[in-house]
């Protein structure tokens, strides 16, 4: 512990994924984690060292959003509450963004096609994949949302490029800056024949 001149105390910064989140104060993190390391250091007689903190989700979480295209909207009976529930399916889920299914991650969405509508209406949306590919048990949505609609996924700067893969061997999309109104393509939308370029000719097997 004496020879320690730098301590990288990592991350874990929030940001507010929904409207009810409301995470701690950065400043409020920084001092609650200065006063534990002083505390561990001074308890043993040996300086302070220089701490840092990783704070990426922090710093681009905000920064980005996920557009997914509604593909077909349809009502499904339901037991409980006895009823209906209104599906929307996307061109896009787990293969783009994995964090709903790895740890129920919870998402703003925003109906870009009708932001000036009443964001009122209670809809699941669903993604293309094979598994229970849910990116958003219950988001509100204008009543009106329909097949071709654009919606937005708040808050996906960090954590879901990153994470995405071509599962169900569905390409990535593309990565877009938009600055003063100006659209900048940073990385381009896969091509399926991407798919197969580490794939080797496969070998007849020796006779016997």
């Amino acid at each position: 512990m004496g020879d320690a001149e730098e301590l990288i105390a990592g991350g874990g910064f929030g940001i507010p994924y929904t409207e009810t989140d409301q995470p701690a104060p950065v400043s409020q993190t920084v001092q609650a984690v200065y006063e534990a390391v002083r505390d561990v250091f001074e308890s043993a007689g040996v300086p302070i060292p220089r701490i840092g903190f990783e704070p990426g989700r922090w710093l681009v979480g905000t920064a980005g959003l996920n557009l997914y295209r509604v593909v077909v909207r349809k009502e499904v009976p339901i037991q409980e509450p006895p009823g209906k529930r209104t599906y929307l399916s996307v061109d896009g889920g787990m293969a783009d963004n994995p964090r709903p299914q790895l740890y129920g991650a919870r998402y703003t969405v925003l109906n870009a096609s009708r932001l000036l509508d009443e964001h009122d209406a209670p809809f699941r949306v669903s993604g293309r994949h094979c598994e229970t590919d849910t990116l958003a048990p219950e988001a509100m949505l204008p009543s009106a949302t329909a097949e071709g609609d654009l919606l937005a996924f708040q808050c996906t700067g960090a954590y879901t490029q990153s994470m995405a893969s071509n599962y169900n061997r569905y390409p990535r999309p593309p990565l877009v800056c938009v600055e003063d109104g100006r659209a900048y393509l940073m990385v381009r939308r896969e091509r399926l024949d991407e798919l197969f370029l580490c794939e080797m000719e496969v070998l007849p097997c020796p006779q016997k």
